[in-house]
């Protein structure tokens, strides 16, 4: 037989996730900031900021998951039948709560793929500078080959000799 579990403990674990998952969304905006202003060394810390949030998100998250199979009296699947068990009578905003830590992983998602498509297009311009410089001009041949697999580099030309 489970044991309810206090709707305050419940609470209290998913502000937890919610403050952990703004403090992810600030560091991701800083990053974004960053990337477009190319400050390299602000990036690595923004990094580790990162890696720290999320860990602590998905520890936070882990141990919130595994209260809702342990104390859940219904076999309805799903965290909103679980925050409703738990505050029947919404006193506790527990399922309002629980909207806002999805809406802020939304947003960290989003935010994260933008930084991404920065990365990815940052790391293309710099693969094409690096072509102009082995080939002597705008290289015209295709990433990839008809069958799918990328070009193979060709050798670098010498820039000038001593």
């Amino acid at each position: 037989m489970n044991v309810a579990i206090s709707p305050e403990i419940i609470r209290g674990e998913l502000q937890q996730q919610y403050d952990v998952a703004n403090m992810l969304l600030r560091i991701l905006e800083q990053e974004y900031i960053a990337l477009s202003g190319n400050d390299l060394h602000s990036l690595e810390t923004f990094l580790a900021g990162k890696q720290h949030c999320m860990e602590k998100l998905e520890n936070i998250s882990q141990a919130f998951l595994a209260k809702t199979v342990q104390f859940s009296l219904d076999q309805k699947p799903g965290i909103g039948a679980f925050l409703a068990q738990c505050d029947p009578q919404s006193k506790w905003n527990l399922e309002s709560l629980w909207q806002q830590v999805e809406q802020s992983i939304s947003q960290c998602r989003q935010k994260n793929n933008i930084n991404g498509k920065i990365i990815s297009l940052n790391y293309r311009h710099t693969q094409r500078a690096l072509a102009i410089l082995r080939h002597g001009g705008q290289v015209s041949e295709s990433c990839y080959t008809p069958s799918g697999t990328s070009q193979p580099a060709n050798s670098s030309r010498i820039l000038g000799k001593v």
